[in-house]
């Protein structure tokens, strides 16, 4: 990450990291969580309870697609008897943003 410039006028360097789901055509209906058969801990309630590896980071997030939580082998793709992963591509990637403020 970077921030440069000054108040009101600055770009900042991001890391955005992949969701492994198409936004594109998520419509945030939650059925992927009915079938998904990982259960991790829950990063956002600081691991005191567990969730699904398919999820949606906090109830207002924006956008509202969801995402998978991939922390070495796609847990999709460990719990499929026929191991497919249709993610394996998905990288993190740096994004650069320009931010205008004020007048």
């Amino acid at each position: 990450m970077d921030l440069k410039g000054e108040p009101g006028h600055f770009s900042a360097r991001i890391l955005k990291h992949p969701r492994y789901v198409d936004i594109a055509k998520c419509t945030s209906c939650g059925e992927c969580i009915k079938v998904c058969p990982i259960n991790v801990s829950d990063d956002y309630n600081e691991d005191l309870s567990e969730r699904k590896a398919i999820y949606k980071q906090y109830a207002q997030a924006i956008p509202g697609a969801f995402a998978i939580a991939k922390r070495g082998t796609s847990p999709c793709r460990a719990a499929c008897p026929a191991h497919v992963s249709v993610h394996y591509r998905c990288r993190p990637r740096r994004t650069d943003l320009r931010l205008f403020f004020g007048h």
